[in-house]
């Protein structure tokens, strides 16, 4: 787990930790990103990625704009 803390606002800091990992070429993970403001939470959510999509994605946008075929 990381935490980040902003030193002029006490109370406010952001926390990552790591759910899950998946291990070998599309090695990818998933991690928790909380965000607290105040000493309140104001964004707790889960995302994940694995290299097979960001190959995907730098392909994608490294190509862009693709041509579309409506028909």
């Amino acid at each position: 787990m990381a935490t980040l803390s902003d030193h002029k606002e006490k109370g406010t800091r952001a926390v990552f930790a790591f759910i899950s990992r998946i291990p070998g070429e599309d090695e990818g993970c998933q991690i928790n990103f909380k965000f607290f403001q105040a000493n309140r939470i104001i964004y707790d959510l889960n995302f994940g990625w694995t290299n097979l999509t960001i190959r995907n994605y730098i392909s994608v946008t490294a190509e862009f704009p693709l041509e579309f075929n409506w028909f």
